[in-house]
């Protein structure tokens, strides 16, 4: 009897691994089911998304249509369709002339485009607007540089390194070059 009484609990832990076994094989049949529904929903998820919008400091809130050709020309610059993105970018001013944000990437798609007298237009605009705008005077000391402004560029690097001297040092660095 003995011996009968030692084989009943080794039967009892077969059914239990077996048990256990399919637990394990139904638990990663659902994680594969997740990941496989996660995957295909992600790409919708991120398209619906749209890149923050800053709201100009001391300035009324950005009018919706504003924002939404500002968040356009966000998608074109990073895509490198710079007309695309000027053209968003400008309507974006247009609904919103008070919007330095609008303003300063405008002349930075002009910048990338190799417009520089536009680009420098839409950075000294920004910069009426939001005359502590370190990005601006970054890209506008820039802009200076690629003209061969060298003067214009310097006077940027100076009011630049009480704003941000990491911007500072960057800029200096291209007017070293």
């Amino acid at each position: 009897m003995r011996w009968l009484a030692q084989e009943v609990p080794l039967a009892h832990d077969a059914s239990r691994q077996q048990a256990r076994e399919g637990l394990v094989m139904k638990t990663y049949r659902v994680l594969l089911f997740a990941l496989l529904m996660v995957t295909a929903l992600i790409p919708g998820i991120m398209a619906d998304e749209s890149p923050p919008m800053p709201t100009p400091s001391g300035s009324t809130p950005v009018a919706p249509s504003a924002q939404e050709h500002y968040n356009q020309g966000l998608q074109w610059q990073k895509d490198r369709q710079y007309a695309k993105a000027i053209e968003a970018y400008r309507q974006a001013v247009q609904l919103k002339p008070d919007f330095p944000e609008a303003y300063n990437n405008l002349g930075y798609t002009y910048r990338m485009a190799g417009d520089f007298d536009n680009a420098i237009a839409a950075y000294q605009e920004a910069l009426r607007l939001k005359p502590d705008f370190a990005e601006a005077h970054q890209y506008l000391g820039k802009a200076y540089l690629a003209k061969g402004m060298r003067q214009e560029a310097e006077e940027q690097y100076r009011i630049l390194r009480t704003l941000n001297p990491t911007m500072a040092a960057t800029l200096l660095e291209l007017m070293r070059k």
